[in-house]
């Protein structure tokens, strides 16, 4: 198992990885390279630059797998919250009200829970 830091020695970056996974540090350097090469080539091109600037921004471009992952973040906090109305009521005797309540869950979002109980 690879277990590396990224590190700048004479402007040279070692990319880290642990456990297969990159680092947030290693993916803000991929990213910034990535611009900065992407903004010399097309340095005789200003709206193409200016496209380029704007995806790299964030403001076009969307990947299905960051969609993927918040929907799932949310499908989990659900979820959690779900547990542990339930958990709630058969350990407390509590109604789903006042397990909710307990759990500080927003009075509007009351009727979405039940109806998913």
């Amino acid at each position: 198992m690879d277990n590396h830091q990224l590190s700048s020695t004479n402007n040279k970056f070692t990319l880290s990885q642990k456990n297969g996974i990159l680092s947030a540090q290693t993916c803000r350097v991929i990213i910034r390279l990535t611009h900065s090469v992407l903004f010399k080539i097309t340095m005789k091109h200003k709206v193409v630059q200016q496209e380029v600037g704007d995806i790299m921004g964030g403001k076009v471009i969307e990947f299905p797998e960051i969609t993927a992952y918040h929907d799932g973040v949310t499908e989990g906090k659900i979820e959690a919250i779900l547990n542990s109305i339930k958990g709630i009521m058969s350990n407390l005797g509590k109604t789903a009200e006042e397990a909710m309540d307990i759990l500080n869950v927003p009075k509007e979002d009351y009727p979405k829970y039940k109806s998913m109980l």
